[in-house]
C-alpha cells in the first residue's frame, strides 16, 4: 500500500516546513512517502519559501508543491491535490490528509496498512491527536445533530454523560474503534472510497467538511475508524485563529455549519438546531444566575447573534431566490 500525504497551505509556510521535518524524521524512514502540498493562492511568497526548503533539505524526491490560482478553502485544496495525484498515475492506495499546523510525533505506518488490509469496508481512519501540552484530544467524534446543539450550549457537565449520542466531542479513547467521524487534522482515506463517493464538498470553505465527508462515506456503506498508531501534535488554530475566544468566529465557520445542517437535515433541521442552541444557552445562563455553575468564558463574542442572524438572512435570501425563479 502506497501512501501520499496531502497538505493544504495558506500563508503558513513555516508551519508546513515544520510538518515536513516531522514527516521526514518520524515517518519517511519507515516507508517511502510522497508529499503533495497545495498552496491556496497565499500570495505571500509561500511557494518560494517552500521550494527553497525542499531544495535545501534535499526533499525534492518526495515533496511536490502545486499552486492554486485562487483560495477555495480546505475542501478545494484537497480536491486539487487528489486530482493532481490521479493525473500522475501514481500507484497510490491511501491519501493521508494532514493540517499544515500538525506535527508527526510517532508513526507506525505498517499498523495503518494492516488496518486497511484487515477489511475492504474500512474507508477512513483517523489518528490520535495531541495538543501542544501533550494531552490527547478527542479526534474520534459523534455526528453533529440538531439536539447536539442543546447540550453544547447548556454545558450540563456530568449530566452530559447520560446522552452520549448527542455529544459531538467524546472522551478520548486510545483503543482502535469505529466512530462516526474523525478530525481532518490527520486522517487516512482509501483511494477506492474517494472514487466511490467523490471528493470533498467545495461548498465548505473551512470546517465541517471532514464530518460531511465521513457522513457521505458511511451513508455509502463504508466504515470510519480511529487508531492510536499515529501520534500527531496539532496546534489547532495556529493558521486560522479559530481558538481565540476573544474574537468573533469568522463568517465561513457559520456558513459551513449552515451548509452541514441544511444538507443533512434540511431547513427545518437548521432552525431546530438554532432553537436547541438558544434553549441550551438559556438553561446555562439560568444556572449561572442561580450560582449553580461558574461562568465559562469559552464562547466567542457575538457568537449566538452572528449565528442566528446569519441563518435567518440566508433563509430569507434563499426564499427570495426561489420566488424570483418561480
Amino acid at each position: 500500500m502506497e501512501i501520499v500525504v496531502i497538505i493544504v497551505n495558506y500563508k503558513s509556510a513555516p508551519l508546513v516546513i515544520n510538518c515536513l521535518n516531522s514527516i521526514y524524521n518520524n515517518a519517511y524512514n519507515e516507508l517511502s512517502l510522497t508529499v503533495v502540498i497545495v498552496d491556496n493562492a497565499s500570495n505571500d511568497g509561500s511557494v518560494v519559501v517552500l521550494n527553497e526548503a525542499i531544495s535545501n533539505n534535499d526533499w525534492s524526491d518526495f515533496v511536490k508543491v502545486i499552486s492554486s490560482n485562487y483560495n477555495g478553502g480546505f475542501s478545494c485544496g484537497n480536491n486539487l491535490a487528489i486530482e493532481y495525484i490521479e493525473q500522475q498515475n501514481w500507484d497510490v492506495d491511501l491519501y493521508w490528509l494532514l493540517n499544515p499546523d500538525a506535527e508527526i510525533i510517532s508513526a507506525k505506518l505498517t499498523e495503518v496498512k494492516k488496518i486497511f488490509r484487515s477489511s475492504s469496508q474500512i474507508g477512513i481512519c483517523g489518528t490520535r491527536v495531541l495538543n501542544e501540552s501533550g494531552g490527547v484530544e478527542s479526534s474520534a467524534k459523534n455526528f453533529l445533530r440538531p439536539l447536539s446543539e442543546f447540550f453544547t450550549g447548556a454545558r450540563l457537565g456530568l449530566l452530559d454523560s447520560a446522552f452520549p449520542k448527542y455529544l459531538v466531542s467524546i472522551s478520548a479513547n486510545n483503543s482502535f474503534h469505529e466512530c462516526d467521524w474523525v478530525s481532518g487534522a490527520s486522517m487516512f482515506l482509501r483511494k477506492e472510497l474517494v472514487k466511490d463517493v467523490g471528493r470533498f464538498d467545495e461548498e465548505y470553505f473551512l470546517y465541517f467538511e471532514e464530518q460531511d465527508f465521513c457522513r457521505k462515506a458511511k451513508n455509502a456503506g463504508w466504515k470510519v475508524f480511529y487508531s492510536p498508531a499515529i501520534d500527531v501534535m496539532h496546534r489547532e488554530g495556529a493558521v486560522t485563529g479559530i481558538k481565540d475566544t476573544e474574537k468573533p468566529k469568522p463568517k465561513y465557520w457559520f456558513d459551513s455549519r449552515r451548509r452541514y445542517f441544511t444538507k443533512f437535515y434540511g431547513l427545518f433541521g437548521l432552525l431546530l438546531a438554532d432553537c436547541f442552541w438558544l434553549l441550551g444557552r438559556l438553561a446555562y445562563k439560568i444556572r449561572v444566575f442561580l450560582c449553580l455553575v461558574k461562568v465559562q468564558k469559552n464562547i466567542p463574542p457575538q457568537f449566538t447573534e452572528d449565528m442566528i442572524v446569519g441563518d435567518l438572512r440566508s433563509l430569507f435570501s434563499s426564499h427570495k431566490k426561489r420566488n424570483l425563479n418561480e
